[in-house]
């Protein structure tokens, strides 16, 4: 009978929204840990690398990832998850390798926007054969309007 003004109505809706969002991506990340937990859907095995998270806000990540040169060539790929996506959604990545930029190979995905659902944004490059050398990637993720779940860092 007595609603809302029509100026708090649409703001009070938005909220509401992203609230729904954010608790359906928190109940997906935790399906993704159950599952994990019992095996369900176990993909074959991919060597993980270990990496550095530090959280830099409430909408961005930094990771720092150390790497180390080998005899052959290496294939590597960062990806990071969201969950929540929705129109006015946007994600995006940028990396570097010991500080210079990493321009990322021509099929990745590093940025989006407006994807619904479950989305992830990766970066597929090539480290040369150099035994013995120290590398640092660091990849910074920024998004609005999506959750964040995680990301991986593999050899391809």
């Amino acid at each position: 009978m007595f609603g809302l003004p029509s100026s708090l109505k649409y703001p009070a809706m938005r909220v509401e929204r992203h609230l729904n969002v954010l608790i359906a991506g928190l109940a997906l990340s935790l399906a993704h840990v159950v599952a994990g937990a019992a095996g369900v859907g176990a993909a074959p095995a991919v060597e993980q690398l270990t990496c550095a998270p530090q959280e830099t806000g409430y909408d961005s990540l930094v990771v720092e990832c150390p790497l180390s040169g080998t005899a052959t060539p290496q294939r590597l790929r960062f990806k990071a998850n969201f969950s929540g996506s929705h129109d006015d959604t946007m994600v995006s990545m940028a990396t570097t390798l010991d500080e210079a930029p990493l321009v990322c190979d021509k099929d990745s995905k590093i940025s989006l926007m407006g994807e619904d659902g479950d989305v992830s944004l990766h970066c597929d490059f090539s480290l040369a054969a150099n035994p013995g050398t120290k590398n640092v990637l660091r990849v910074k993720v920024t998004w609005s309007h999506a959750q964040y779940t995680d990301f991986e860092f593999s050899r391809n």
